[in-house]
């Protein structure tokens, strides 16, 4: 069986790790939501463009019908 003396580079090891992981993760997240952001100010423009097709297709299937 080891002792704990033996377990402490693995347990700084493995504490490390997290906290790097971690710190990764807040780094991202600000840039992962300005593109969420800039994605849903891309969709809104395209559905606003978008908006007088979609109005005339539906006049001319209520037309034809």
């Amino acid at each position: 069986m080891r002792s704990t003396a033996d377990m402490v580079p693995a347990v700084v090891t493995v504490g490390a790790g997290l906290v790097l992981l971690v710190v990764v993760l807040l780094l991202t997240m600000g840039h992962v939501r300005r593109f969420a952001r800039a994605r849903s100010a891309l969709r809104a423009g395209i559905a606003e463009r978008s908006a007088p097709l979609h109005e005339l297709v539906n006049r001319r299937r209520r037309s034809s019908e």
